[in-house]
């Protein structure tokens, strides 16, 4: 018999949340998992028909390498993005050794590298909670960097590697997000964060610098280990006030530069994440588009409600509160979406269900049965009945909506099918033909999604068990 995980069974639907996680399309909080009956299903070891997979362990591994494919090709977009940005903003100053000195290196290298560290940790940590934007970049960029000395400046053109090492830049990522994990306040990240960021430059890497500071006289003058690397390797330019900086002329502020260009740097630093913080949050926040329904939200409603609060996956409409009020999700001008009860608006969107039943109340593997689906007033006949997420209409009289039907160990025809509906009333019946070819507890899911626009309505997931199939033995005997 059909069973489904709804409110009319009696109990609650429970919501996967993630603490103050928005959600994006396909993150954490966009669709909600709704909790088992009967606890949880076991998978088959049979190959579904029409299925990619042969078992749900396979999908599973299918998707773990999808995400690792995902997360390989952003490693690598990051190390050609953020490498061609830090070379052509500071480049030189961390090229060569003579050029790292105690006055431009420390203040040019934090403030031109914390740019995209910043707008990785928004993208990170605002939609999915994980805190390693900053090292995950700064990881990237060491990488690329290091191919390219060993393969440009060493393999090509022959220069030492005491000439052309990398600055070093993970323990001053790490700092970056062990700030904002503890914080959780991107704003104190910014202020705590950038100014670490830049005063633990110098520091960090003074273990692999010192040695190249040491003094030398070379033919009556006197010049560092830096000085002697870079002047037996020729270059096509070599600014002369790195020479009169290291000699203390330009030294205006005292003993060292050091600490005056490392803290000026932290300020800049500061105003430079606050701005690239922003960025972030541009080229991965909610996206809005003019359509023929209406003007829709891509992907939001993830933290519009607790633990125990079905939050559905909708663009722009409505949502089920804790009361099992709807709940209209609007748009304000910053992009982000807040509750607001509508029961005022009641009469204006009256409350219907997705409904669905099978004729055959007792389906057996092998033989075909028929699920029907309709979107109309809750049908206390059928097998099972959930609040229906109606989008704003903006004044249309139909939407062509898409209903998809899936599950793993089942053939089902069509995969999906096509419904008009209406602004009020039932829509149309749309059926769909289901053969199970095992025994046992199967999983569906039910998608409902804009036809034309392909933007996720609704996603819910019920279970059918089915009877294993009688054998007719020789002598008509079962």
């Amino acid at each position: 018999m059909l069973r489904f995980k709804s409110i009319k069974t009696g109990a609650a639907p429970v919501a996967e949340s993630i603490s103050a996680s928005p959600g994006i399309e396909g993150g954490a909080g966009a669709n909600p998992v709704f909790a088992p009956a009967g606890g949880a299903v076991a998978g088959h070891e049979h190959a579904a028909v029409g299925s990619p997979f042969h078992s749900r362990a396979e999908a599973a591994t299918a998707i773990r390498q999808a995400d690792l494919l995902i997360l390989t090709f952003l490693f690598l977009i990051m190390i050609g993005g953020y490498h061609v940005h830090a070379m052509l903003t500071m480049g030189d100053w961390d090229f060569w050794v003579d050029w790292k000195d105690r006055r431009m290196w420390p203040t040019v290298l934090p403030i031109m590298l914390v740019t995209f560290p910043a707008a990785a940790q928004y993208f990170f940590w605002e939609h999915f909670r994980l805190p390693f934007g900053a090292t995950f970049l700064c990881v990237a960029l060491l990488f690329g960097e290091w191919l390219d000395r060993y393969i440009s400046f060493w393999g090509w053109t022959f220069y030492p590697i005491n000439l052309v090492w990398p600055t070093s830049l993970v323990p001053q990522a790490l700092f970056l997000d062990i700030v904002l994990l503890l914080s959780k306040s991107f704003i104190i990240t910014a202020i705590v964060g950038s100014m670490g960021f830049s005063l633990l430059l110098y520091p960090n890497n003074w273990v692999i610098l010192a040695q190249f500071h040491q003094p030398t006289e070379q033919y009556g003058t006197l010049m560092s280990l830096a000085d002697v690397i870079g002047f037996h390797n020729v270059r096509t330019s070599m600014p002369e006030y790195i020479r009169i900086i290291e000699r203390g002329t330009m030294r205006t502020f005292g003993k060292d530069v050091v600490g005056v260009a490392a803290f000026f740097s932290g300020f800049v630093s500061i105003i430079v994440y606050f701005v690239w913080w922003y960025v972030g949050k541009m080229f991965s926040t909610t996206k809005y588009m003019n359509i023929d329904n209406g003007s829709f939200a891509y992907s939001y409603g993830g933290n519009l409600g607790s633990t125990g609060v079905v939050i559905a996956h909708v663009p722009f409409g409505y949502v089920e509160s804790a009361s099992g009020v709807p709940a209209r999700v609007r748009r304000i001008a910053s992009g982000v979406t807040t509750a607001e009860t509508a029961e005022s608006r009641a009469d204006l969107y009256p409350k219907r269900n997705v409904n669905a039943w099978i004729d055959d109340l007792c389906p057996t593997a092998g033989r075909l049965f028929r699920m029907s689906i309709n979107i109309g007033v809750p049908n206390d006949s059928a097998a099972a009945s959930v609040l229906f997420v109606e989008p704003d209409w903006h004044g249309v009289d139909f939407i062509d909506l898409g209903i998809a039907v899936s599950s793993i160990d089942c053939a089902v025809v069509p995969l999906w099918r096509e419904l008009k509906l209406p602004r009020t009333g039932n829509s149309e019946t749309i059926v769909f033909e289901v053969t199970a070819n095992v025994a046992g507890t199967h999983e569906f899911s039910i998608t409902v999604f804009l036809l034309k626009q392909m933007i996720q309505l609704q996603y819910l997931m019920f279970t059918v068990t089915v009877a294993a199939a009688q054998v007719e033995l020789a002598g008509g005997q079962l």
